[in-house]
This record gives C-alpha cells, sequence and structure tokens, in this order.
C-alpha cells in the first residue's frame, strides 16, 4: 500500500489505525450533526424583504451559506479518505509499506 503524504505511517509504536478509525468515525459523526444543524440556518426571504436592498442582502447570504456548507463539505470528504486509509491499514496490517 502507498502511503500519501501526510497520512500516518501506522507502526507497532504509534496509533493503531483501528484506534485511528473511530476517532474519524466520531469526528466524522459530529461533521453530520454539524451538516445538518447548519441546513436548518439556510437563509430565508422572509428575514430580508423589508430591506430596500433585500433581493441583494438574500442572495449575499446564500452565497455565505453555501460557502459554510462546502467547507464541511470538504472536510467531510478529508475524513473519508483518510478513513478508507485506515481501513486499507487495517486489513492489510503486517504488509510493509512502499515509500
Amino acid at each position: 500500500m502507498k502511503r500519501k503524504p501526510g497520512f500516518p505511517f501506522y507502526h507497532l509504536n504509534g496509533t493503531a489505525p483501528q484506534t485511528h478509525s473511530e476517532l474519524i468515525d466520531r469526528a466524522y459523526g459530529k461533521l453530520v450533526e454539524a451538516y445538518s444543524a447548519m441546513a436548518e440556518l439556510a437563509p430565508n426571504m422572509r428575514d430580508y424583504y423589508p430591506l430596500p436592498s433585500a433581493r441583494e442582502e438574500f442572495d449575499l447570504a446564500l452565497q455565505n451559506h453555501e460557502r459554510r456548507m462546502n467547507a464541511l463539505k470538504s472536510l467531510m470528504a478529508e475524513l473519508e479518505e483518510l478513513a478508507e486509509y485506515a481501513a486499507l491499514s487495517i486489513e492489510r496490517r503486517g504488509t510493509p509499506y512502499e515509500n
């Protein structure tokens, strides 16, 4: 298995890939909760219509909301990649790493 730069090098004196996998799963679960909570914070036009620039304000709020949601999606994707790497390491435990 080829180790990606910046990914852990699992060995006997370090964190076990199973432990790392459990930590990743816990963090991922928290991100899923955050994503769900953030989705509920989506802007609503009713909160902007009294303003003279309601359409522009609402559009900006939507852009900011999408940026925040995309940031969470990006973090989730990174953790998915780490989880896959840890799972492969667990599966191939004892197999030497390629550099």
